[in-house]
């Protein structure tokens, strides 16, 4: 059974450890990232995107949010003191819907950091903001990390399903430092770096069997 699972039942504890504390950081690294950018990345405001409408200005900084997303998961996986904590996230052999919460706080200071900056270039209201990087990409994760097997056909091809993200968990050496996408696979394809998921289901973990 999926809820006894010992999996399961690590990350539900993860879940209640981190949800609160990944909000504190989020709330933390906002404050911290704005100010900095305000002092030495201002030039970086795009000031026409104020004249845009909202749907604009929010598509535009959730793109390029998830292709700063996509490239900073390449560079964790390539960088070994990097993967020391990104590793955290990979170690469950069974993933489920709580799985997002298995991280180290250093790696989640990383990824929550460059989600926010193109908010900031392109001046996103932040209702607006903490909709996308507060709810939607939260419930995405989710579902991408559910022990399910679903690749959304054609859309796959766009957005991250279950089963293309479960590669990117994979075990298996084939499969290593492919499926980098967060909610967009567009990157992988774009790159190279997709790997095709509709017929597999692999094990997930890391070959480290020494790690905590």
């Amino acid at each position: 059974m999926l809820f006894r699972s010992k999996g399961f039942l690590q990350d539900a504890v993860w879940f209640v450890t981190m949800a609160p504390l990944v909000l504190l950081v989020h709330a933390a690294a906002s404050q911290f990232l704005r100010g900095v950018y305000d002092a030495h990345f201002s030039f970086l405001t795009i000031a026409q995107a104020t004249a845009w409408p909202a749907w604009c200005q929010l598509t535009a900084a959730f793109v390029l949010g998830e292709f700063l997303t996509y490239a900073s998961h390449l560079i964790r996986h390539k960088s070994e003191t990097a993967w020391r904590f990104h590793a955290v996230h990979h170690s469950q052999r069974e993933t489920n819907v709580f799985t997002q919460e298995r991280i180290h706080v250093m790696d989640e200071l990383i990824s929550a950091g460059l989600m926010f900056i193109p908010f900031y270039m392109f001046q996103v209201p932040n209702l607006y903001a903490v909709a996308v990087i507060g709810l939607y990409r939260s419930i995405h994760n989710r579902f991408v990390h559910a022990n399910i097997k679903m690749n959304l056909g054609w859309l796959g091809r766009l957005v991250v399903s279950p089963q293309f993200h479960r590669v990117h968990h994979s075990i298996e050496r084939a499969h290593a430092d492919t499926n980098f996408g967060g909610v967009l696979s567009v990157f992988d394809y774009a790159f190279g770096t997709a790997y095709p998921s509709r017929e597999v289901y692999p094990d997930t973990g890391i070959h480290d069997a020494q790690f905590p």
